[in-house]
């Protein structure tokens, strides 16, 4: 077997069910520091972090600082929510970070780590590594605007865990409490998707947040990227209170129109496991020794999760060549046309927009998507298709092969990833032609590998897909992990 192909592999963070049993059902500030006790643990254990809040400063930003440089290492992304009021002094530095932005990728500068303890550092770092998405929403109500003011936040590892907490505290200095300032006494609960009783509720707070990002929308919320809701001038500014006086709003004409504006397209939801998968243990360690070496087989048994498995491995390979700035064309090879729809279904629940051979126009449309991660508009395409519809004259240039041909060629950081469901049948001598050099990822799945009677198709799947090994009996299925239950069988 070759050296892995992903020497510089970022492993995923430990789950965050290796903070048990230290999460607390309550944090309170007068009783814990929500930094040192809460953050630092919950985001060194993160994939991602989702944060609403009524009202949001950079000084809050700075106040997480140091629980964000884990997370800032591995190249996560934080998107943040926050009602259309925000600190006078802060929405000049704001709008200095997004004209930083543009200025580095204009220049084509080279990326600086941020200074963790310094709030302008901070957002600009995040902004230019596209690390945070900051929104800001307004609400709707009978017609007419109203202040969007929700405190939640959900953070999740990259085995699908993930806890939720909610309340008091805004995302402010104040709020997140600090010894040497004084500020109110601030309290959230948390609720963790891995404990029966808190499932529930750390179902619905991030259902509350996804709603945000859904298309069409569930919430009656709009949310806009802030240098388009500074266009918009929708923006309200407040000077912090001085002794007891109120703050002071700054309204915008356009705030108080009682028209909802038109609707803009929303946001493109990012990849994730969703909220009501967890991966089992032997699902997380299958994809991170296949990850460690870039190709390899799941040969599992029927019903242990192997296409979710896949689709977890497929989300943590597109967010490791991000970091590294190359793009991925990722292609699903499946027998027939019932298993096209169902791996369509499944890749859309982790928030892939996968394309099908099913569709007429196909062809056409993997050509636009692969210009697009030609020329860096977009970082990942993903087509499932049918061996047969894989399966033409390679000179045909309307043909699957020829188009991996040409994408490759046209940037040596082109990547493209295989994965091969049923992959036994990849053996067969009508469908070995597409066993390509070209596929630098090659990943089979299969409940058993073996072709009856055919050892040369055995050889050629072996040799294609050398690597990691993750094999699940049926009975480690039964007994082992505990995934099936047991039964027996009559045969007729």
């Amino acid at each position: 077997m070759e050296d892995s192909l992903n020497p510089g592999f970022k492993e995923p963070p430990p789950s965050l069910l290796t903070y048990e049993p230290n999460w607390k059902l309550r944090y309170s500030s007068d009783l814990d520091d929500f930094v040192e006790d809460f953050f630092v643990p919950a985001l060194g254990r993160a994939e991602f972090y989702d944060r609403v809040a009524g009202y949001f400063t950079l000084g809050g930003l700075a106040r997480i600082g140091a629980a964000l440089e884990p997370f800032w290492d591995r190249g996560r992304k934080i998107r943040l929510v926050t009602s259309v009021h925000l600190r006078e002094e802060d929405v000049p530095e704001i709008g200095k970070a997004y004209e930083e932005v543009d200025k580095k990728i204009e220049q084509g500068l080279e990326i600086q780590r941020p200074d963790f303890s310094d709030a302008l550092s901070l957002l600009t770092g995040f902004l230019v590594e596209k690390r945070l998405e900051l929104y800001i929403a307004t609400g709707y109500l009978d017609g007419a605007t109203t202040l969007y003011h929700e405190k939640i936040g959900v953070i999740g590892d990259a085995d699908g865990n993930f806890l939720t907490f909610s309340g008091s505290p805004n995302e402010t200095y104040k709020g997140l409490g600090d010894e040497n300032i004084r500020g109110n006494i601030e309290s959230f609960p948390v609720h963790r998707s891995w404990v029966e009783g808190e499932r529930p509720h750390a179902l619905a707070e991030r259902k509350a947040i996804d709603g945000l990002f859904t298309d069409p929308p569930e919430r009656n919320v709009k949310i806009y990227p802030f240098p388009e809701a500074q266009e918009k001038k929708l923006i309200e500014t407040y000077k912090p209170r001085s002794g007891k006086g109120r703050r002071n709003i700054v309204f915008s004409s356009d705030i108080t129109s009682s028209t909802s504006p038109e609707p803009d397209p929303k946001p493109e939801l990012k990849p994730m496991i969703p909220a009501h998968i967890s991966l089992h243990a032997y699902q997380s360690e299958a994809r991170n020794g296949w990850l460690d070496a870039g190709r390899g087989r799941f040969e599992m048994a029927t019903g242990t999760g192997k296409t979710i498995t896949a689709l977890a491995t497929l989300l943590q390979l597109v967010q490791n060549l991000e970091d590294k700035g190359e793009p991925l064309l990722t292609i699903v090879l499946v027998p027939g046309n019932t298993l096209v729809e169902q791996w369509k279904e499944e890749a859309e629940i982790f928030g892939f927009t996968p394309m099908t051979t099913s569709s007429q126009n196909w062809r056409q449309e993997l050509d636009k998507r692969i210009q697009q991660l030609n020329y860096q508009h977009k970082t990942h395409v993903l087509l499932i298709a049918t061996y047969s519809s894989a399966i033409t004259n390679p000179a045909n240039q309307t043909s699957l092969k020829y188009k991996i041909s040409q994408y490759k060629e046209f940037n040596e950081r082109n990547k493209v990833f295989l994965i091969a469901d049923e992959a036994h049948s990849m053996g067969a001598e009508g469908n070995q032609s597409m066993l390509l050099d070209e596929f630098d990822y090659r990943l089979g799945l299969s409940a058993t590998f073996d072709r009856h009677f055919d050892e040369e198709g055995n050889e050629a799947i072996k040799d294609f897909f050398d690597g990691h090994l993750t094999k699940i009996s049926l009975r480690d299925a039964i007994y082992k992990y505990e995934t099936l239950v047991p039964y027996k069988y009559f045969p007729i």
